[in-house]
C-alpha cells in the first residue's frame, strides 16, 4: 500500500516539474501583444493628433488634385461641344441671308419652311444662351482690336482710318467671360493713292 502511495506521489511531482519547465517559454511568448499595446499607449497624444492631421491634409490635397483634373476635363469637353454647335448657327444665318435676298420670288411653301428653320435656330440659340454662350457685339466703324477681333480681310476705304471695322463676316461668341470664338471682320486700309499722296 505504501509503495502505491509513493509511486502516485512521484508521478504528481513529475507532472509539476514538466509544467514548471515549460512555463518560462510560454511566459516569454505571451508578452508580444501586450508590449505592442503598451507602445501605442505610450505615444504622445499630441503626436497622434499631429499625425492624423498630416494624413488628413495629404488626403485632402490628393482629392483636390483629382477634382481639379476632372473639372478641367469636363471644361474641355463642354467647350468642344459648344464650338461644334456654332457652325450650325452660321449655317442657319447664311440660309436666312440668301432667302432674304430672294424673298419676293419665294413660294409660300418655301416661306413656311424658312419659318420652321427660324424656330429651330431660335431654340438652339436659347439653349446656348442658357449654357452661357452669347454673341459678341461688334460696332461697325469702331477700330478692330487684336484681343477681340480676327481680321479676315482688309479693303481700301478712302477717308476711313486704318483698322476700322467695315463688315462682320462671322459672329463671335462669349462663353461666360471667355471668348470661345473671335468675330471675323473686314477692316479698312489706306489705298495706294492715299499712301503716295
Amino acid at each position: 500500500m505504501g509503495d502505491k502511495t509513493t509511486i502516485a506521489k512521484d508521478f504528481i511531482d513529475l507532472g509539476k516539474e514538466g509544467k514548471d519547465r515549460h512555463a518560462p517559454h510560454q511566459a516569454a511568448a505571451e508578452p508580444g501583444p501586450s508590449t505592442s499595446v503598451a507602445k501605442v499607449a505610450a505615444r504622445n497624444p499630441l503626436q497622434i493628433i499631429e499625425d492624423d492631421l498630416v494624413n488628413l491634409m495629404k488626403a485632402n490635397a490628393k482629392l483636390s488634385d483629382q477634382l481639379e483634373k476632372e473639372r478641367e476635363q469636363s471644361y474641355k469637353q463642354m467647350k468642344k461641344v459648344l464650338l461644334s454647335l456654332l457652325p450650325v448657327l452660321d449655317g442657319f444665318d447664311a440660309l436666312f441671308y440668301n432667302l432674304k435676298a430672294r424673298e419676293t420670288d419665294l413660294e409660300l411653301q418655301t416661306k413656311l419652311l424658312a419659318g420652321n428653320f427660324r424656330t429651330v435656330r431660335r431654340k438652339l440659340s436659347l439653349s446656348l444662351e442658357r449654357a452661357g454662350v452669347v454673341p459678341m457685339e461688334v460696332t461697325l466703324g469702331s477700330l478692330a482690336s487684336p484681343f477681340l477681333h480676327e481680321v479676315a480681310e482688309t479693303k481700301p476705304a478712302p477717308g476711313v482710318k486704318d483698322g476700322t471695322i467695315l463688315e462682320v463676316i462671322q459672329t463671335g461668341y462669349f462663353w461666360n467671360d471667355e471668348i470661345i470664338r473671335h468675330p471675323l471682320v473686314v477692316t479698312a486700309k489706306k489705298s495706294q493713292e492715299g499712301e503716295h499722296g
